[in-house]
């Protein structure tokens, strides 16, 4: 399988969920400063393997860990074809095993 084949089944597989699935915390999108602070602009990329961009996360509350990994943990919040997801992980630059959210606008996930 090549990295094209195998990249075009994982795009695939976030469009018909999985239980969890595993991204990439990407660069910054914007400042973050202002009245764009809560706005896409202070989110981050949410990338597969391959660098392409799948949809936006923002890093929440972090707390501080023991971990030759990194210094602080964060709880992600991630957005992908209009479904939320969350997981934890060690911000930018870094995998993250998301799972879907509970509540879907309303709805209570089956």
């Amino acid at each position: 399988m090549t990295n094209d084949e195998l990249s075009a089944s994982e795009i695939l597989a976030w469009k018909t969920r999985r239980a969890y699935a595993v991204a990439f915390v990407g660069k910054k999108l914007g400042d973050g400063m202002g009245t764009d602070r809560f706005g896409e602009t202070s989110r981050h990329e949410l990338t597969l393997w391959t660098g392409e961009r799948i949809g936006t996360c923002a890093l929440g509350r972090g707390w501080p860990v023991r971990s030759y990994i990194g210094p602080r943990m964060y709880q992600i919040y991630a957005t992908v074809n209009g479904v939320e997801y969350t997981g934890r992980g060690f911000g930018e630059g870094m995998a993250v095993v998301l799972r879907p959210c509970a509540k879907q606008k309303g709805k209570v996930r089956q």
